[in-house]
Formats: structure tokens, C-alpha cells, sequence
């Protein structure tokens, strides 16, 4: 058939093969040529694409008894789809001698339609779809949930979404004049908390498609840096300095406590609320310059500076 615009061929049989057009086919069997190059008389270039579908019922274009059609084709050369209307009594009756596309009306409307469309395809649809897209409204986010917990300071947030699914996007973590964001992986989210945070809540602050809502999880009280103070103290022995640390735990819970000096370290020291605990530490020197040591529990540092000490 002729170049790259348009024909119109019709067939009883669907399934028909065919391999070349043809004006005397039998449409019981085969598909019969009805019409050829069927835009470019009216638009000026060869068009492709096509598409034919019956108007809705009350459609302005369609005719009083509802046989009207639109044909349209991308007159892809010069501003996309040209719309034809048409009815399906003068598509039946078009042949070889009273082509459709040269009966008197056979225009191309240009309005109604975007700006260049370009190639698609029409889709039928019930009413009760119809009437569900004119109805659309935005989906309205899931609910979701935030928990914390807290091991020592490593503060974690789980988000869960009430529908189940997965959730993703960022938490806030905030408590005491302090906050840092965290991204969620599998639900989760962690953090070290500073030691002078003694209360954290977790916020949920959703994901770009907005579709799981926010959520703030309860307070949890995590407590601020454990109750010590620490003392020290120089004697002679044999000769050399001996410096002593003593740590007491002035909290109402045990703690584990790691005693360092530049001399030496201990660590894993027990110590009960209210008790105490000396750690002796030879300097292997008769002459020390006065320094530090530090005791520490969970990451909170306590500091008891010594003077200098001579055994000569």
C-alpha cells in the first residue's frame, strides 16, 4: 500500500492474515481496502498512528442518533494528531469508488486536543471507572509507629507502618538541647546519645512520597552520666612513687569503672552505690611531675589531678 499514510481496510475475520492491500478482497475471509492515503489531502503530510473509537454518549461531537466517531492520526511531520470525526454509517459504507476520506466534511479538527500529542492509545472503561477517576483524591498516607530503646547511650528507633510495609526515610533523635538525624535501614535507625542527655525522644520525619505518615515515639528517660568522684594520693616505696586513685560511686547503681593514669591502667572495677575502691599504681620513678588520672564509667570521664612528688 501506498507510502506511510493512512488506509482503511475492514474484515469479518480478525484473525485474517494478510500480506498486501487489496481493493477486491473478501471480507468474509480475508481484509478488504476501503480506503488509502487518507490524511494527506486534508493536512498536507502523511500521517501514522491511527486510532478509531466510537464517541461517548452526549458527546458534543456525536450525532443525534449516537453513530458518531473520531479518527485520529499523528500528522507527525507538522503538530502531532489531527482529529477526524466521522460516522460509523459512512465508515461501513466506504469503498474503492466513495472513499470516506473524500466525502465532503472529511476535515481534520485541530482543537481540544495537548499541544503536539504524540502516539497512545484509547482504552475502554465503565462507568464505574469513570466516575472513580473523577472522584480521585490523593492516597492518604499510612499511620506508623516509633519506638526507642536505648543500650547504655546507643539510642535505636524502630518505625513500623500500619499496613505492614516497608518504611523509609530519616529520624530525628532530640532530648536536653541536643538532636541528631539518623536514616532508617529495614525499620531501624541508631545513634550515640551524649552523656549529658538524660531524656530522648525519636520523631519519624516520613519519605519524599509521602506515603506512611509522621510519628513521635514516647520520651524515654536514659540517665544522665553515672555519680562518681574520684581522689588520689602519693607515698614512697622502696624508693619510688606510688600513686593512688580512689573512685567512689556516689549513684544509686553499680557500675563498671576503668581507672587510667599515665603510668598505668586498670579496668572492669566493680563498684556498688556508696562504695569506694583504691587502685595503687607504681611509677617506677622517684621523681613524678604533677598530672591527672581518670576514672571512667560509660563513657563519662571524672578527672583527679595529683602535685608532684619526690622519694630522693
Amino acid at each position: 500500500e501506498r507510502g506511510k499514510d493512512i488506509f482503511l481496510e475492514r474484515s469479518k475475520v480478525l484473525t485474517a492474515p494478510t500480506t498486501v492491500s487489496d481493493w477486491d478482497a473478501d471480507p468474509d475471509s480475508g481484509w478488504q481496502l476501503v480506503d488509502t492515503a487518507m490524511t494527506a489531502s486534508a493536512t498536507g503530510h502523511d500521517g501514522e498512528g491511527p486510532q478509531i473509537a466510537k464517541l461517548n454518549e452526549g458527546d458534543p461531537s456525536n450525532t443525534a442518533d449516537d453513530d458518531g466517531y473520531v479518527f485520529l492520526v499523528d500528522n507527525y511531520a507538522a503538530g502531532g494528531y489531527r482529529a477526524f470525526v466521522t460516522t460509523g454509517t459512512d465508515i461501513a459504507a466506504s469503498t474503492q469508488d466513495n472513499r470516506i476520506s473524500q466525502q465532503e466534511g472529511w476535515e481534520p479538527r485541530t482543537g481540544g486536543l495537548p499541544e503536539s500529542p504524540r502516539h497512545g492509545s484509547f482504552v475502554s472503561a465503565s462507568q464505574q471507572v469513570l466516575d472513580a477517576m473523577h472522584e480521585w483524591r490523593d492516597v492518604e498516607a499510612v499511620p506508623s509507629q516509633t519506638l526507642v530503646s536505648a543500650v547504655g547511650h546507643t539510642v535505636t528507633a524502630e518505625v513500623s507502618a500500619d499496613d505492614g510495609g516497608d518504611v523509609a526515610g530519616t529520624v530525628v533523635f532530640s532530648g536536653d538541647n541536643w538532636s541528631e538525624t539518623a536514616t532508617l535501614s529495614n525499620g531501624h535507625a541508631s545513634v550515640q546519645v551524649p552523656e549529658t542527655v538524660e531524656e530522648i525522644t525519636a520523631t519519624y520525619q516520613g519519605y519524599r512520597d509521602d506515603l506512611v505518615a509522621l510519628s513521635e515515639s514516647e520520651p524515654l528517660e536514659i540517665g544522665g552520666a553515672p555519680s562518681l568522684s574520684a581522689t588520689t594520693a602519693t607515698r614512697c616505696v622502696a624508693g619510688r612513687v606510688t600513686l593512688t586513685v580512689t573512685a567512689t560511686n556516689t549513684g544509686d547503681e553499680a557500675v563498671t569503672a576503668s581507672i587510667t593514669t599515665p603510668f598505668q591502667e586498670k579496668s572492669g572495677v566493680t563498684l556498688e552505690p556508696g562504695r569506694s575502691t583504691t587502685a595503687a599504681f607504681s611509677t617506677r620513678q622517684a621523681d613524678i611531675a604533677a598530672g591527672e588520672a581518670t576514672v571512667e564509667v560509660e563513657g563519662a570521664e571524672v578527672l583527679a589531678s595529683y602535685a608532684a612528688a619526690s622519694c630522693g
